[in-house]
Parts: structure tokens; C-alpha cells; sequence
């Protein structure tokens, strides 16, 4: 499908057009669009304390290209503002960062193990023993997830749920564990959520577009690439249910670099504080450290079922990426990489796979049942033109052909090779994801 490549330059005072960053990002940039990784994708760059910001692909079909202030779901970017609000809070003396958040919420059964309770910081680092989401999980509208999952169901998970582990004991990324967060943020200062994320953060930092309430200007795709309605969340809110700009993303990265005065100021500097570190996961308060080729890197991303969303920040270099994105691709994080590289002054390169359109014969010839174990298979199915891998136990995703006998996952960094027999015939697909390779034979058509 063809879309309309447009380009939108907004300048925050550099002119983009005379300078060699300009070039940079449209040349990272512009393939994600012209190979259907993105629909639209607005890119923000902080050097200094100057902005520029740029656009690439279309708000919607036939539309404008996006530009510094167009909103989007920014995703679990959210989780950095639910952080700054608790870290406002303490500084405020309205709560303590280590206090059980069990004294926040009286009548709910907050789990303990070890007879240790989950403390508000362990919440915001991922290391409450919470998990991602309830096990077995499982959303009436696949398309809006989380809008039934009301503070009832919440109430009632954590009341039943047995911890792992000691809170604190590991990291595991916790979309619960924020949320929960968040109602007991709310619960404490007695202000609803969209109230504290107004008062506290985005007015005293000069945003003008971050909102609950203000739904995205632009259309989002889902994994499958077709158009998807905005997200709902009630009780889950606090952990990516903000919808912003690039432009107000940028703010945020000054602010964390130039804190103001003030108990906002205390809070952003003590949210980019390490709070918790076991040599692969290092985390401050909502912030992560570290990117593959930017150690000093502070950053967050996310995605919802129609957007893919990054921001990364180096102090010390006083450099900065905001990334806004429709549509759900790991990609948005690799260009996310490449444009710090950039900034920082290097190089970087960025391959999208090309997009290859296959016949009814090939897709044929690549669907069939491989089994990595006999309890674990690859099921690889067509519908139309269309293929998808769903593995034992695992949601369905679609799968995108990059060669006749290649496919790639886009909202994670997996891909499938097909091996072919004596017969030329399909005999075995090999998964390549997370730096391993792991052979599946072929057992059905």
C-alpha cells in the first residue's frame, strides 16, 4: 500500500534544513515508513538545549505528516509520569518512597513473602514480585484490552495472588505493579489521577498537549496493520494510558536535565537516582539505564495496541530522543539507538526488512505445524495474503515475509527461517530470537 511520505520540519530554533541532522534522521527515519514498519512516526532531538523536531508518513490516509505537537498513546511512557508524581509526593512529605504501599490502600490484601511488604519504590522499579499481568489473562476485546479491568478485578487478584519471591529479591516488569501504584498515589493525596498527573507534572512543566483525556490525532495500526481504536484504562491508567506529543516528551528531557526549583525539581532528580541494579536491569524511579551502544543512556519506551512510543536522555552529554510512532514495531526502539548515536555526534545505520509480497503458492509452501518439543509447537497459518505464528500457550502474531523463505515478527525482535527438504519442500523452521536459534521440525501441513 502506498502512503504518502511527507516530511514536516518544525524548528526549535535551529533551521534543520541547513545541517547534516537533518539528513541523518530523514535517512534513519524515512525507511520505517517506506518499508510499513510505521504509519507515522514524529521524531524530537534535544542537543544543548536546542529542539528540533520532524515528521514522516501520514496522521492518517491521505493525511498531514505529523508534527511537534501532534498527540499520540505514548505507552508505558506513562509509567515515568506516575513515578514523578510519587517522587513530587515524597519530596512534598506526603509519603515515604520506602512505606508499604498497604498503608496507602486500608482494605486491600496487598500480598507479602518473607514477611516483607512491597514498599511504593518497589513498585516503580519492576522488583514488587507483581507480575506483568494476572496469569492467564485474558482481554473480552483483544483490540481494547484493558477496559474491563475495572479496580475490582485488581482488588481481587492482588487479595488471592502468592509473590514469587521477597519484594525486592528481582526485577520483573510490572504493568500491575504501577498501576497499583497509581491508585495508591491517588488514594494518598486525595486528588483523582488525570488531576495529579496535571498539577503535579505536566502544567509546572509547560506541557500543553499530555493528557488522559485527549484522544491521539492520529489513527494507530495493530500488529496485523490494520487501522485500531485508542486504548481504555480505568484501574490500569497509571501505567500507559497518557497520550502526549514530541513536543511535550522534549520538555520532560529538559526538565530531567535542568530540573526547576521546587519539590517537582527535588522529584526529577531523585527519579533518574539508581534505586535498584543486578548487572542487567538498572532502575531508578519509572527511568531505565543503559542502551546496547549508550551505557549513560536514561530512557523508556512503549507501545499500546496501535503505537510504539521512546524516550532516551544522556545527562552527562546533555542530549536527548523523543520518538512517537503509529503502529507496533521493535524498530521505533532501534531508531530510538540510532538517533542517540546521532546525537551523540557518531554514526549509525538502520535496516528495516523490505517489505516482500509473496505468492499464494509461496505462503503456502510455508505453512504447516513445527515442533520445537513435543509439548511446544510453531503453528504457522495463512489467511488471504497473510501469514501468522502462534506458539503453544502464546497470543497469535502475524509474521511478515522478508524472503521466500524468511518471515519477521515486528513488535518483537524474533524471526523465522524456513530450511527446505531433499524434496525442496518446507522441512523445518528455525526461531532466531534473543541471540539463540532454535530449530523446529516439521511435524503437520
Amino acid at each position: 500500500m502506498r502512503r504518502a511520505l511527507l516530511l514536516i520540519l518544525a524548528l526549535f530554533p535551529l533551521d534543520a534544513q541547513a545541517t547534516p541532522l537533518a539528513d541523518e534522521v530523514a535517512r534513519l527515519a524515512k525507511p520505517l515508513v517506506e518499508r510499513e514498519q510505521v504509519h507515522a512516526v514524529a521524531i524530537g532531538l534535544y542537543r544543548a538545549g536546542k529542539r528540533e523536531t520532524y515528521g514522516f508518513g501520514a496522521v492518517r490516509p491521505g493525511g498531514p505528516a505529523p508534527g511537534a505537537h501532534t498527540t499520540f498513546e505514548i505507552g508505558s511512557i506513562t509509567k515515568v509520569f506516575t513515578a514523578l508524581i510519587l517522587a513530587d509526593a515524597a519530596a512534598r512529605g506526603e509519603v515515604t518512597l520506602e512505606e508499604p504501599v498497604s498503608r496507602l490502600l486500608p482494605g486491600w490484601t496487598i500480598p507479602t513473602r518473607s514477611r516483607s511488604a512491597i514498599t511504593l519504590t518497589q513498585l516503580t522499579t519492576h522488583t514488587s514480585g507483581i507480575p506483568r499481568m494476572p496469569p492467564g489473562f485474558t482481554a473480552t476485546d483483544p483490540r481494547d484490552p484493558y477496559k474491563d479491568y475495572d479496580e475490582a478485578k485488581l482488588r481481587a487478584f492482588l487479595a488471592g495472588y502468592a509473590l514469587p519471591r521477597a519484594p525486592g529479591a528481582a526485577y520483573e516488569y510490572s504493568n500491575l505493579g504501577v498501576s497499583l501504584l497509581g491508585l495508591a498515589l491517588v488514594q494518598r493525596i486525595g486528588r483523582p489521577l488525570e488531576a495529579l498527573y496535571a498539577e503535579r507534572v505536566i502544567r509546572p512543566l509547560g506541557m500543553t498537549e499530555t493528557s488522559l483525556a485527549r484522544l491521539p490525532d492520529v489513527q494507530g495500526y495493530d500488529d496485523d496493520g490494520d487501522p485500531t481504536p485508542p486504548w481504555t484504562q480505568t484501574s490500569t491508567a497509571a501505567c500507559g494510558a497518557l497520550r502526549g506529543s514530541v513536543s511535550d516528551l522534549l520538555q520532560l528531557i529538559s526538565a530531567e536535565l535542568d530540573p526547576p526549583k521546587g519539590t517537582l525539581g527535588d522529584g526529577l532528580r531523585a527519579a533518574i537516582d539508581p534505586r535498584y541494579d543486578d548487572g542487567k536491569h538498572r532502575v531508578a524511579l519509572g527511568w531505565h539505564f543503559g542502551r546496547p551502544d549508550a551505557p549513560s543512556t536514561v530512557w523508556h519506551n512503549g507501545g499500546t495496541g496501535g503505537f510504539s512510543s521512546f524516550v532516551g536522555f544522556d545527562p552527562a552529554a546533555r542530549v536527548g530522543v523523543a520518538i512517537l510512532a503509529s503502529g507496533r514495531t521493535d524498530f521505533v526502539d532501534k531508531l530510538g539507538d540510532a538517533l542517540l548515536t546521532v546525537v551523540h555526534g557518531g554514526t549509525a545505520t538502520l535496516s528495516p526488512p523490505p517489505v516482500v509480497k509473496l505468492s499464494a503458492a509461496q505462503l503456502d509452501a510455508l505453512v504447516g505445524d513445527f515442533a520445537l518439543s513435543p509439548a511446544f509447537h510453531l503453528v504457522v497459518t495463512r489467511a488471504g495474503d497473510r501469514l501468522y505464528l502462534q506458539a503453544t500457550g502464546q497470543p497469535r502474531f502475524r509474521l511478515y515475509p522478508d524472503g521466500p523463505d524468511s518471515a519477521r515478527i515486528r513488535v518483537v525482535d524474533a524471526r523465522l527461517t524456513f530450511e527446505r527438504g531433499a524434496d525442496a519442500g518446507v522441512a523445518a523452521a528455525v526461531l532466531h530470537q534473543g541471540g539463540r536459534d532454535q530449530r523446529a521440525t516439521r511435524v503437520a501441513p
